[in-house]
């Protein structure tokens, strides 16, 4: 098949944005379903019913747990989505820059599931809100700001790790680039755009008030053009492809499950599942 640069930009935008977003709605399902739910059940109580909408806001209603156990459940959601993030890492590394739809699910799983746990924590930690936001209340000041000092640095980390290993597959769509400028526009419109309509286009959270919730968009949009920026500049340039990674047909099947996920969120999930 003829490379197309347009068509192989649109392709590679479909697939970045439908990975991500049916990425983050699998974390969320399992955030309310696995960690607060079922771990619920795990420390003697029970598991009445979760919500999760089309935006990937969800929470999940249990009871009967223990007042010394009540923790577990609490955190159990970020602990779920750590879990799942770390383990996408870990198979990332196992197949190595992997460039195609298993190597992008990796990066997708990683960055919205280990991103999701560490940023919502941080969330807490500043708002007193969420899962996490006991910490706000129990922490005293320098401990506080170290904690969120260490969760916004591991943050960018995961966020470096995860661009790292995207512009390999940036190059192998567009045909390995021959200049920093085309890598860069490359990276502005396939990679960093449709993350940002995600974020921007996603409604209020349910959690967080709106100053600290659009805030919170604002810096992570801001570090993902940043940071990527400057890894455009320093990631050695891959090699050409005998045709880009990221055609038409994996497009459509990216943007089809994620839609799939978005069709059960509205017609089922978000009017409440109930499990006991």
């Amino acid at each position: 098949m003829k490379r197309t640069p347009v068509v192989a930009a649109l392709c590679l935008v479909v697939t970045i944005a439908s990975s991500v977003y049916a990425a983050q709605m699998v974390g969320v399902l399992a955030h309310e379903i696995v960690g607060h739910g079922l771990v619920a059940v795990l420390v003697g109580g029970t598991f009445e019913r979760f919500v999760v909408d089309p935006a990937a806001h969800g929470y999940a209603v249990f009871d009967g747990v223990p007042a010394g156990r009540r923790w577990i459940p609490t955190w159990g959601g970020i602990a779920v989505q750590l879990v799942l993030g770390v383990a996408a890492m870990v198979l990332s590394r196992l197949r190595g820059h992997a460039i195609g739809h298993a190597g992008l699910a990796c990066l997708a799983f990683a960055i919205t599931n280990a991103g999701s746990a560490i940023g919502y924590a941080l969330q807490g930690v500043l708002s007193g809100s969420g899962d996490a936001g006991h910490l706000r209340h129990d922490l005293g000041g320098v401990p506080r700001i170290a904690l969120a000092l260490a969760l916004f640095g591991a943050y960018l980390a995961l966020l470096d790790w995860t661009l790292r290993r995207l512009m390999p597959l940036l190059d192998a769509q567009a045909g390995a680039p021959p200049s920093i400028g085309r890598r860069r526009a490359w990276f502005l419109w396939t990679g960093a755009l449709p993350v940002a309509a995600l974020k921007l286009a996603r409604p209020p959270s349910t959690v967080f008030e709106p100053v600290m919730d659009w805030v919170s968009r604002l810096v992570i949009l801001s570090a993902i053009v940043l940071v990527g920026l400057w890894r455009v500049r320093t990631v050695p340039r891959g090699a050409v492809t005998e045709r880009p990674p990221f055609g038409v047909v994996g497009a459509a099947a990216w943007a089809a499950f994620a839609l799939l996920l978005g069709v059960l969120a509205a017609t089922w999930w978000t009017h409440g599942v109930v499990v006991r």
